[in-house]
């Protein structure tokens, strides 16, 4: 969980300074990316969500068992 933070927050500081707004919630998004079940979840601004969303969704695929 530790690691994921780190590179979430790493690859958003690199993107042109812009200010993000990361933090976990004790969930985890479900396949139709709606909702949320228990594992991992970060939000962020719309624009950086929609940027990074792939890049979380590759390293929940290894880490999160989503149901």
């Amino acid at each position: 969980r530790g690691n994921v933070w780190q590179y979430l927050t790493t690859a958003t500081f690199q993107d042109n300074g812009e200010e993000a707004y990361l933090y976990w919630w004790t969930g985890a998004w479900t396949m139709n990316k709606q909702s949320y079940v228990y594992e991992y979840v970060f939000a962020c601004k719309t624009s950086l969500a929609v940027k990074y969303l792939p890049l979380v969704e590759k390293i929940w695929e290894k880490k999160a068992d989503v149901k």
